[in-house]
């Protein structure tokens, strides 16, 4: 009765220990996390819509059985089947201003090869993301009676208005 007990008190404790490691989540574009339960996981640069499609047309590119696919301007999901029956599992969520979350898992524990090539191929069919430019102060300047015509620089004080000489 004893040896029983402890039992199942380890295998409680093993299961509730495994259940942990599942809690990984990307938190910046273009960062990976993967975990046994819930799949692959990264966070890209378009809406949820358009990461839906890509989703869909990767697996249909790869010849698996799409059998469910939809989304949203807040969510989107394809399932898919392989050949082996294999579940793909793609779920998109909005995760900000022209953000999706995307999270792929293949199989019952996830295969992280198979989730790796399908997130690189929807990663591909996506547009590139914006790059920001870096911003230069760049003196403003004006044409004047007194110079004839020709510019004269100003100093950029950041008040808005120009400093009159």
């Amino acid at each position: 009765m004893r040896i029983s007990q402890i039992v199942v008190l380890a295998a409680v404790i093993g299961f509730l220990a495994c259940g942990q490691v599942g809690c990984a989540t990307a938190k910046v574009p273009g960062e990976e996390k993967s975990s046994v339960f819930n799949g692959t996981q990264t966070i890209v640069n378009s809406d949820p819509i358009t990461v839906t499609n890509a989703a869909k047309t990767t697996a249909e590119e790869l010849q698996l059985t799409v059998l469910q696919s939809g989304a949203s301007g807040l969510d989107g999901k394809v399932v898919a089947k392989s050949s082996k029956n294999t579940k793909v599992s793609i779920d998109v969520k909005s995760a900000g201003e022209n953000l999706s979350r995307v999270t792929v898992k293949a199989g019952g524990f996830g295969d992280k090869e198979i989730q790796k090539q399908i997130l690189d191929r929807i990663r591909a069919k996506l547009p590139a993301p914006p790059v920001a430019m870096p911003t230069q102060n760049v003196a403003q300047t004006r044409s004047t009676p007194a110079t004839g015509g020709r510019p004269t620089p100003q100093a950029n004080t950041g008040g808005g208005a120009p400093l009159p000489f």
